[in-house]
């Protein structure tokens, strides 16, 4: 609600209302699918891994042990493309801090809390992921911009807790 007031607001005075930015192409791969769902990819991944091997293991006829050896080919890289997605997957969830920038000009900063050249101060009402904290600086990602605001300018969003 209070988003789409600030949007609204922006939009009257001219302003672009967008506050959503792109995020980065790391998230959204992983989180084009669940968490359960990267681990069932990796179990299944493994599963057909297994039964390749076991196929070229005991078999004499070279076409099952070609067929064998392009299951293998295309099972593993897909386990360690999926397993590196759940493990990202699950860093994500558990580590995310989400907040929302309540500030009408939050300027970017560097770490020593230097304003970043060229860069637009982040709007109000702006959805952002707090990455670090510390001594009254918030480091946050909003698409991709990484940068340090005050930490008076964001506000935590409360999540339900996790399992």
């Amino acid at each position: 609600m209070i988003r789409a007031e600030v949007g609204h607001r922006r939009s009257r005075a001219g302003h672009p209302a967008d506050l959503e930015q792109t995020p980065r192409l790391r998230e959204a791969i992983v989180g084009a699918i669940s968490e359960d769902a990267w681990c069932v990819l990796a179990l299944i991944a493994s599963i057909a891994a297994s039964g390749a091997f076991y196929v070229r293991w005991l078999t004499k006829a070279r076409r099952r042990e070609v067929a064998a050896n392009v299951a293998i080919a295309i099972s593993l890289p897909v386990l360690a493309a999926a397993v590196v997605a759940a493990i990202t997957a699950r860093e994500l969830r558990m580590h995310r801090v989400e907040a929302v920038v309540v500030s009408a000009s939050a300027r970017p900063s560097n770490a020593s809390g230097i304003a970043l050249p060229n860069a637009e101060p982040v709007p109000e009402g702006a959805r952002v992921r707090v990455m670090a904290e510390n001594a009254g600086w918030d480091e946050i990602r909003w698409g991709t911009l990484d940068a340090w605001v005050p930490a008076s300018a964001v506000r935590t969003i409360e999540r339900p807790p996790t399992e």
